[in-house]
């Protein structure tokens, strides 16, 4: 190892072993946009918590197979994941992982029905074969396919590096951690659509299950998808209950 390397890994470690948050929050407007993002995605965890319990149970119309379930926690954790990534100013890892959340949520939900989903490698024959689906031809499930569709499609752009936009120009690691009031605003953004998105999804085709949970995860879940949406998923549930 030359001694230009060696400096400069000491020089690593160190900045390793005295990384810290603190600084950031400072600014209250960090606060701020971790709670509007908190709320959607508690929701998303008490949501996939409440379904591992169900699943492979062939007493509901609509079973949860447990590889469905994987898939679906999958997502629940690339969110999660990106979440991270945009409070340490990690805004493209971010954004990848948003698009991961996508395609493997609609791999786990469509799973029951488009057996070969998994084998598919190009996702835009997914989304074709997903988009077919009866259950889709319906106004409000097609609504939300169609914002997570666009987001991913979006979302894409950051693989593909398409427009100098989609760069992060990260020229040394003591750029972290940091905060763009802008670039965590459009993280936030994505995240405020593409969740309530899959709470109804999920709420609505398995809503045998969703009925049977605890209600005051059922309470949170459901303030967390659009209110005209709501009356989809509250057929037959007693919130009082």
């Amino acid at each position: 190892m030359s001694r230009e390397i060696k400096k400069d890994f000491d020089h690593f470690v160190a900045f390793l072993k005295n990384y810290n948050l603190k600084k950031l929050f400072d600014d209250d407007q960090i606060i701020n946009d971790l709670s509007r993002v908190h709320k959607k995605y508690f929701s998303y965890l008490s949501l996939i918590s409440e379904l591992d319990q169900y699943k492979n149970d062939d007493t509901y119309d609509i079973p949860l197979r447990t590889d469905q379930f994987s898939y679906l926690a999958e997502s629940s954790s690339d969110i999660g994941s990106a979440i991270f990534h945009s409070v340490n100013g990690s805004y493209k890892s971010s954004r990848m992982l948003l698009r991961s959340s996508i395609e493997t949520f609609f791999k786990g939900f469509c799973f029951d029905e488009i057996e070969d989903i998994l084998e598919e490698k190009r996702v835009f024959v997914i989304f074709d074969k997903i988009k077919e689906l009866n259950y889709f031809k319906n106004e409000a499930q097609r609504s939300q396919f169609e914002i997570c569709h666009v987001e991913y499609a979006d979302l894409c752009k950051d693989v593909h590096t398409a427009e100098e936009i989609n760069m992060q120009k990260l020229t040394a690691l003591k750029y972290f951690p940091s905060y763009d009031p802008e670039k965590m605003n459009s993280i936030c953004e994505r995240i405020l659509k593409i969740t309530p998105a899959f709470l109804f999804l999920l709420c609505n085709k398995f809503n045998q299950q969703f009925q049977k949970m605890h209600h005051r995860n059922k309470e949170n879940i459901l303030h967390s998808i659009k209110k005209k949406l709501r009356p989809t998923i509250l057929a037959n549930i007693n919130l009082d209950e």
